[in-house]
């Protein structure tokens, strides 16, 4: 008897109890409903959450967006650009031939100007020219003098011509009054000579009077000397002047080291073609309005190219935040599904367990 009991599988007293098999099969329904309870809990979680957190991320992302205000900023930018290109468009309408004129006035200018200086080439080119063009130790100041001041001008535009006009550039030209900032003058001169590696000509309508002891003190004379004594090595300029009273200029001030110059003395200006002052003064006036159109031009441009370049560094700014915000709402969606989720099931959780207490308290 003992080894038949044995060689049989022990007897499962649930599986032929009809009250433990309700229990199970109650179970299981527990366990279903309680899944499904889960599930349901779960995805509702998920999708709001997900949803939340995106409204969110775009509420961050707009936000973000508002503050920096660069969309503003670039359509700002648009129509000042637009306005800049207006101004330079009636510019140059208002100046329309000015440019033509100018180049005509100065080809008739300079070609009755050369047969001017034409006695003085020369000695002009020997002194001058060739000391600026070439490597060779360029003179602090140069003077042309002469009892017709017109002339003396004249002979120094002979110099500008050669070295500022035509294909090659021999040097940067300036010209102020006398009683202009000196210094400042040959400072930024300097500055441009650095970025250029172009000698400069400084001419100073006036000079003259700086130097003579009749119209100067002793201290704007001592300022003047020490500035004529090393000018050419210290700023890269030459100082361009002229006078008719050479006999009247402080004698140190106008020692060899610090000022070379040409007499126009022997030129008789009775001579020369007629028309030639009124000729030289239309130049001037052309060429005054011309430098005034040329640097109004200049700044319109070097706007034009400001504007637009901040405008595209702002649209490459804003394209990066458009990606930020992106990330924002993708970032902000995936952080809210996580939590809707977890919020989610365990809202599930309450349910369940609720429903559970509720069937334990009811038998």
């Amino acid at each position: 008897m003992t080894g038949i009991y044995h060689t049989h599988d022990p007897i499962n007293f649930h599986s032929v109890n009809p009250q433990t098999q309700g229990m199970s099969a109650v179970s299981g329904e527990r366990r279903s409903s309680g899944a499904k309870v889960y599930t349901a809990g779960a995805l509702a979680g998920g999708v709001i959450g997900t949803g939340a957190g995106y409204l969110t991320g775009k509420v961050r992302g707009d936000s973000f967006i508002k503050s920096k205000d660069l969309e503003g900023k670039i359509l700002k930018l648009c129509e000042e650009l637009e306005k800049n290109n207006e101004t330079l468009k009636n510019l140059n309408a208002r100046n329309a031939g000015l440019e033509k004129g100018y180049y005509k006035s100065a080809e008739e200018y300079f070609s009755r100007m050369i047969k001017l200086v034409e006695p003085k080439r020369q000695e002009i080119t020997e002194l001058m020219i060739s000391k600026v063009i070439n490597e060779v130790e360029k003179p602090n100041c140069f003077l042309i003098y002469g009892k017709n001041k017109e002339y003396c001008e004249a002979g120094l535009d002979f110099i500008k011509m050669n070295l500022c006009l035509g294909e090659k550039v021999y040097a940067n030209e300036q010209v102020l009054n006398c009683d202009d900032d000196l210094v400042g003058a040959l400072e930024r001169l300097e500055s441009n000579y650095q970025k250029t590696k172009l000698y400069n000509l400084l001419h100073i309508r006036d000079f003259d009077l700086l130097i003579n002891p009749r119209t100067s003190d002793d201290e704007t004379i001592g300022a003047m000397k020490s500035i004529m004594g090393d000018c050419a090595e210290v700023f890269h300029t030459t100082i361009l002047f002229t006078t008719t009273n050479p006999e009247e200029l402080d004698r140190i001030a106008m020692a060899s080291h610090r000022v070379r110059s040409v007499s126009f003395e022997d030129i008789d200006g009775s001579k020369q073609e007629p028309g030639f002052s009124e000729m030289r003064k239309r130049y001037i006036e052309t060429k005054e309005k011309y430098d005034v159109y040329e640097k109004e031009r200049s700044v319109l441009s070097e706007r034009h190219v400001k504007l637009l370049t901040e405008a595209r560094q702002l649209e490459a700014e804003y394209a990066e935040d458009i990606k930020k915000v992106k990330g924002m709402k993708k970032r902000g969606g995936l952080a809210g599904a996580v939590i809707g989720l977890a919020a989610g099931l365990g809202l599930a959780a309450l349910i369940v367990r609720a429903g559970r207490k509720e069937k334990s308290a009811n038998g």
